[in-house]
This record gives structure tokens, sequence and C-alpha cells, in this order.
């Protein structure tokens, strides 16, 4: 899974296995006939991808962020286009220039889709990014997750006809994210142990376990003689 989904800063990749749907019925638009062809995936440890020039033509056919115009919000702020420019561009070829804003979340916090070479990736106006192969997006592998005092704050890519995300946890707890411009964010004060859903005009939901890493040991407090 490692390869599949490349976290930054504290994101942890997640997911093992995928229940894919059957058939999607009228999922997504045509891409533009302009539009350069889905490349391999760049291998994020040679850390030698050029940035792309444009979303290919599988990435604007699966999500619509991408199809749209581009407008002053969707910049990355300069912390967040640093960070990208440092960390995901040598590493998949994503284009910071290329970015859309997909959200804002309840605490202020903007997300926003960045196509790479193969890949796309979700930046945090916050910093924290993480990016996914492009094929691997509407199989539910677009995962990723880290600890936050409260619990638990996960997020992640879903294609387009996907209205909600749904979050559930190992005792049947469960906590449900609107999808916006395919990206959804949750905290939720439970262990996830995966996320579900349905896209329109799917006969069966997309379900995938997640795993939350452990809390890291605290070191012993050095007492006196």
């Amino acid at each position: 899974m490692a390869s599949l989904l490349r976290s930054l800063g504290k994101l942890t990749a997640l997911g093992a296995t995928v229940a894919l749907l059957g058939g999607i019925a009228g999922a997504s638009e045509a891409a533009a006939p302009d539009a350069p062809p889905p490349p391999a995936p760049a291998a994020p440890q040679e850390h030698a991808a050029t940035p792309i020039d444009a979303p290919d033509q599988a990435q604007l056919a699966l999500l619509g962020v991408l199809r749209r115009e581009r407008q002053a919000s969707d910049a990355l702020p300069d912390g967040a286009r640093a960070h990208a420019d440092a960390r995901l561009g040598p590493d998949v070829g994503a284009n910071a220039g290329l970015s859309r804003r997909a959200l804002r979340t309840a605490l202020g916090e903007d997300l926003y889709v960045v196509p790479g070479r193969g890949w796309v990736c979700l930046a945090s106006s916050e910093g924290p990014s993480s990016c996914t192969p492009t094929d691997r997006i509407e199989q539910g592998y677009a995962v990723a997750l880290q600890r936050i005092p409260s619990g638990v704050r996960i997020g992640g890519l879903v294609p387009d006809g996907v209205a909600r995300a749904e979050v559930r946890g190992a005792g049947g707890e469960t906590a449900t994210a609107t999808a916006e411009g395919n990206a959804w964010r949750a905290d939720v004060p439970f262990e996830p142990v995966a996320v579900a859903w349905t896209r329109e005009g799917a006969a069966s939901e997309v379900a995938v376990p997640v795993h939350v890493p452990p809390v890291a040991p605290t070191a012993p407090v050095a007492t006196g003689p």
C-alpha cells in the first residue's frame, strides 16, 4: 500500500483491500480531446518527475474540479505552495500552478486538488499533503489520516458522482462527511476501521479498510537521583 498512497507531514498511507464497483452508470464527462493521455505514474522514490503542464485525460474524466476554469481562489497559499513545490513536484510531477480549491473545512482549512504525472494530490492550506495514483481514486484508495488531540482527522479524494463518504469505527460508530470538489474531510472521536462511499448510479459501494497508526510511546521522564 505504501507505493499507492504517499503521505507527507503527519499523514499516513492507508488501505489494503477494496470492494470494487461492479459497474458505473453515467459516471464521468468525457475529457477534453486535446488533453494529454494518461502517463505512467511517476515513481516518488526517483525524485525526477518533471511537473506536468496540464491534467491528463484520465484526471479530467474522473475529477470535475479539474475541468472547471481556474480562479484566483484556487491558488495555493504561499506556505502550502512552497511545501508542494519542494515536496510534491520532484516526487510525482505535481504542478501547484494547476491547483483547484476543493473545499473549506469548518475550522477554516482549505483543501486543494493538485494533479501530477499519473498522480493526484490533496494539499492543505496548513501544509500536509497526500498523493495517490489517478487510477486508484475510483477504487477508494485515496484516503489519508492523522491523529489529532480530539481523535482522528481523516479525508481524501473521490471521483465524480460521490456526494458523501462514511467513516466507520470498530464499535459501530459512523460519521458522514460531505464531498465537495472531489474531496472530503472529517474529524472523528473514534478509531476508524473503514471508509465507504457510493457513486451515483452504482449498484454497490466502495469500502476500504483503514488503519490508524499507533500512538508513539512517551519517553520516560527522568527523575532525580
